[in-house]
């Protein structure tokens, strides 16, 4: 390390004297066998092999001072040693407080760990992101070339995808449909609808350069699918897994971290757009932890223990007005009063400076934020990204209809909470598995198998089905680019609608059939 800092000097011509450079490099050396001495005792201990090295290094440091000695003078050279032989004292001190620390953690004793929770405790994260994150910018982007191609014609097939990087906005992908679009009027309206219309915020829908590259989709997957005219029976667009999840943590039936995390965005978004926080620009990040405990196999919020905000804003606003807006217009209207307590820490733009975002800050590309659009990491991802794909996709559909079966199974009280997997291979229409997982919170009487034959006798699951009994051909994907897909009392959410489940009857039909 101070040898490449001296050759960096060197190199800089920092030091032009001979003497003085000669100095530096003798000085870089002599340090570089205390500083390897120290390393060698503290990571290697004093085996032979150590021993021998230590052996060599001192050998090579007696020639070092010799030529110090030669070149500088005893003076010179006695002051350096000194300061040597102080640095030395240092880091042997330093040693001793390391290995001192390291014999704590050995013996649990003195060790404070930095998350102490109650036996049952534990705490879970999620995070999402506004309309105006560019990844978010995008997947509203291929959302709106959606919903135009709907508009006039719902049976379009449409697989697009949007990169963004400064000015530049790429439109690309696959899409056959009988719709007149003119895709660049639907880019810029879309960028100006998120509130990019000046270059200082990170975008101008006005001045973006909007690059088109879209082709008809393959025959081969179009055979796929629709291989018949009946319209129940038509395959499934791709391979894939999907996932479904509900608690009954909250009443949308939504994990309440991710809850929470979708409802600060909302709030963010609303300061912004109703001139609540003048200063507010479209980019924003939140993200929420919360303390939850287990009872019975169910999971109940305690408390919330952190909230992160990322606003990006303008130059005029100090960091303190800041804190003081995001506490009295965003935090304040959201926060149940129940999870929160005087241990709950804010972190409010924690990076002070936020004035370059969205796509000037970072690159967006459709589909990145997947984790955001489903549960905040809870239940599980099949890794499908929804936005810019027609509901022949079962990445899309399918998720849905597990989203719509794992609501309606917690809102009929069967489980607490529960995750759904289905699987689809292209081209075939019906589901090539089901998983049924309630972690154990199913009610008494039953299981996850019973659970598993439940929805498969109130759930058609064919993909065909899935299109008509949730109305999937609507233009209705633009609103489901921001905020969430799932958890949200919206008319174009009908997945959203629980089906309410009859167990008597399930079961006393059951008992018919056996018999």
């Amino acid at each position: 390390m101070y040898v490449d800092w001296y050759k960096g000097l060197n190199n800089n011509k920092v030091y032009k004297s001979r003497n003085d450079r000669e100095y530096i490099k003798i000085q870089a050396e002599v340090e570089e066998y205390i500083f390897k001495k120290i390393f060698i005792e503290r990571e290697g201990g004093c085996d032979n092999r150590n021993r021998n090295e230590l052996g060599l290094i001192k050998n090579d440091f007696s020639l070092k001072y010799k030529k110090m000695m030669t070149y500088f003078g005893v003076k010179k050279v006695v002051v350096k040693l000194i300061q040597i032989q102080i640095n030395l004292q240092f880091y042997q001190q330093e040693k001793m407080m390391v290995n001192e620390e390291l014999q704590n953690v050995n013996d649990g004793s003195n060790y404070k760990a930095k998350f102490v929770l109650p036996k049952g405790h534990f705490l879970f994260t999620s995070e999402s992101v506004s309309s105006g994150h560019p990844d978010k910018l995008c997947d509203l982007i291929s959302d709106s070339v959606l919903d135009a191609c709907l508009q006039q014609d719902p049976n379009s097939k449409v697989a697009c995808e949007t990169a963004c990087k400064n000015s530049l906005v790429m439109v690309f992908g696959e899409i056959s449909t009988q719709a007149q679009v003119s895709y660049e009027t639907i880019v810029r309206d879309a960028i100006k609808k998120v509130g990019y219309d000046s270059i200082e915020k990170g975008l101008d829908y006005k001045n973006a350069l909007v690059v088109v590259s879209l082709d008809q989709q393959s025959n081969q997957i179009n055979s796929a699918v629709v291989k018949c005219k009946d319209d129940d029976n038509i395959g499934a667009g791709d391979q894939g897994l999907m996932i479904g999840y509900a608690t009954d943590e909250t009443p949308e039936l939504m994990p309440l971290s991710h809850n929470l995390c979708n409802r600060l965005i909302g709030r963010l978004q609303e300061c912004r757009n109703n001139g609540i926080c003048q200063w507010m620009r479209p980019d924003a990040k939140v993200q929420v932890t919360v303390e939850y405990k287990v009872e019975d196999q169910s999971l109940s919020p305690v408390r919330i223990h952190n909230v992160v905000i990322s606003q990006q804003h303008d130059e005029k606003i100090t960091h303190s007005e800041i804190e003081a807006e995001l506490h009295q217009h965003v935090l304040k209207y959201v926060l149940p009063k129940e999870y929160v307590d005087e241990n709950t820490i804010y972190y409010l733009n924690p990076s002070k400076a936020f004035t370059v975002g969205g796509p000037q800050g970072d690159a967006g590309l459709t589909g990145r934020k997947i984790i955001v659009d489903t549960y905040g990491g809870w239940g599980g991802h099949g890794g499908g990204c929804f936005s810019g794909k027609d509901p022949t996709k079962v990445d899309r559909s399918a998720a849905y209809a597990a989203r719509w079966v794992a609501k309606s199974l917690v809102a009929s009280k069967l489980c607490k909470r529960v995750m759904i997997q289905l699987a689809y291979g292209i081209g075939i229409s019906e589901p090539l598995s089901i998983c049924v997982n309630s972690y154990g919170t199913h009610i008494q009487g039953i299981d996850d198998n019973d659970l598993s034959q439940i929805v498969q006798n109130h759930f058609d699951l064919r993909p065909g089905v899935i299109i008509k009994s949730l109305q999937l051909n609507r233009p209705i994907y633009a609103k489901t680019s921001s905020g969430g897909h799932f958890g949200r009392n919206e008319p174009e959410f009908t997945w959203e609608i629980p089906k309410i489940i009859n167990l008597q009857a399930w079961q006393a039909k059951r008992t018919q059939q056996s018999n």
